[in-house]
Parts: structure tokens; C-alpha cells; sequence
């Protein structure tokens, strides 16, 4: 990590031995480390890949050796490493067709939080004083927000899509019966 740091700091490209999420095979990269960056409990440098000719994340634990290079590298001017990670970490919106509002009412302090959550905030579309909307695919609204709302208990209120409010009730109730064993 430390020759890592190091390189992100100086402007110097590495060579990495690589092992890629689901492959068996180890790959040399030589790769531009613009940022590193810590998310969900684990550590990422983001920076140009010169194997792919593209930007993109690699995994620290990951990294089997790293060797420093004479090579100097510049960083773009206006490159934002949670940016990049972000837009490439969530899931896009694709198929307008397939896409469900997601209408939340709340306090201003709490709605404050959700539309500034990590998930959340990227789909946001409208937002007042005591109301957001939403726009996310069916599949993510019944597979991840349930989850990701409940914290927020009765401080907000679905109002839309129905859907939601009963897989709330169906989650809840799977809960209920887990803890009463």
C-alpha cells in the first residue's frame, strides 16, 4: 500500500500482477494510479490501465505484487475518483420501460439524508420540502430499498409505488417470524 501511495503521489505508473474478480489467471497491468479510495470496507486505486486503454478499478487486495516504474504519468485536470467509482459501481438506467417512481414522503431533515444517501441520491429526480421522487428499475426497488429504508422507520412514508409498501410488510414479517424463534 505504502509503494502504492507513493506512486499515486509522485505520478508514477505501476506494474501490477492482478487477479480479477471470477478469473483463475493472473494479469500483468501496467496501470496510471490516479486515486485511491476506500469503499465498503475495502481499498481501491483508480487510474488508466494501459492493457484496456481505459480508466478503470482495481481491487488493492487484489494486487498480488506491484513494482514501481520510471514511467511519469499525468493525471487529468478535472478526474474525480468518486465520480468515476460511483458512476461505474451503480447500476445505470437503462430501459425507460422498466423504470418505477419511487415517491418518498418525510421530514425535511430526513428526506435531507436519503437523497443524499450513496444508492439512493443517484436516481433522484424531484425533490420539495416534504417529498422526493425516485426513478429506478422494479428489480431494485423491491430487491434493494427495502432494505436501505427501513432505518428510517416511521420518520418517512412510501407513497408510491404500492409494490413497495408490501414487500416492506413482507420483509418486516420475514423479521418478525426470524426473531421469534
Amino acid at each position: 500500500m505504502k509503494e502504492l501511495e507513493q506512486a499515486v503521489a509522485d505520478g508514477y505508473s505501476v506494474k501490477i500482477l492482478y487477479h480479477k474478480s471470477g478469473e483463475k489467471q493472473l494479469n500483468y497491468r501496467l496501470v496510471d494510479p490516479y486515486r485511491i479510495i476506500y469503499w465498503n470496507n475495502k481499498w481501491y486505486v483508480i487510474g488508466f490501465c494501459h492493457l484496456r486503454d481505459d480508466i478503470r478499478s482495481f481491487r488493492v487486495d487484489r494486487i498480488e505484487s506491484l513494482m514501481l516504474t520510471e514511467n511519469k504519468f499525468n493525471r487529468p485536470e478535472n478526474f474525480s475518483a468518486r465520480d468515476f467509482f460511483m458512476k461505474n459501481l451503480l447500476p445505470t438506467i437503462e430501459d425507460k420501460g422498466g423504470n418505477t417512481s419511487l415517491v418518498i414522503n418525510g421530514n425535511t431533515r430526513t428526506l435531507g439524508d436519503i437523497c443524499q444517501h450513496w444508492f439512493l441520491g443517484h436516481y433522484l429526480q424531484e425533490r420539495t420540502s416534504n417529498q422526493a421522487v425516485f426513478l429506478l428499475e422494479k428489480d431494485m426497488i423491491h430487491t434493494y430499498v427495502p432494505y436501505l429504508l427501513l432505518p428510517y422507520g416511521k420518520s418517512i412514508q412510501v407513497i408510491e409505488p404500492i409494490s413497495l409498501k408490501k414487500r416492506l410488510i413482507e420483509v418486516l414479517s420475514e423479521l418478525i417470524k426470524f426473531h421469534q424463534v
